[in-house]
């Protein structure tokens, strides 16, 4: 069955489409009101983490002894001399 619309039909349609598109104003509110969302210090350190695996991986980037002791372990455990289980 082939759908025959007349020009004033998608027309609406159309215009239907394009008041109810998101956009940035009418994005992230309720009950018509906007969500305030405050802003914070971006320049201040550690203020966005993954939990433990974040920081974890925050300090071997950043403290080099830290780095050589993990990478010292890992090699202790990766290495086919050592026995396993």
């Amino acid at each position: 069955m082939k759908l025959k619309f007349t020009k004033k039909d998608i027309h609406q349609g159309r215009a239907n489409q394009d008041r109810t598109a998101q956009t940035p104003g009418n994005f992230g509110k309720i009950d018509s009101a906007a969500i305030p969302r405050p802003s914070r210090d971006l320049a201040k350190q550690n203020n966005r983490m993954a939990g433990q695996q974040g920081a974890r991986a925050l300090a071997l980037m950043t403290n080099p002894r830290e780095k050589a002791r993990t990478e010292g372990w890992m090699f202790t455990f990766n290495n086919p001399r050592f026995p396993v289980g």
